[in-house]
């Protein structure tokens, strides 16, 4: 899966919540047995993403986009 994620300083707990955003991220998109995408995730269905991005915009150590993040939570 790709991440527009770019780590640019160590901090550790920045670090830590977007790799939780990239976690939920693809769970949101996994497939079921039959191999169809389970498409039901939005972002209203995952208001943890939601309180992590907010935290993570406000960090300085993780840059983080936005509206791909948004996107593919929908």
């Amino acid at each position: 899966m790709m991440s527009n994620v770019m780590v640019v300083k160590s901090e550790c707990s920045c670090f830590l919540q977007a790799i939780v955003i990239t976690i939920l991220l693809s769970i949101s998109s996994t497939k079921t047995e039959d191999g169809y995408p389970i498409n039901r995730a939005n972002i209203t269905d995952l208001p943890y993403l939601v309180r992590v991005l907010t935290n993570v915009r406000t960090c300085t150590g993780v840059l983080i986009d936005t509206l791909w993040v948004l996107t593919a939570a929908q």
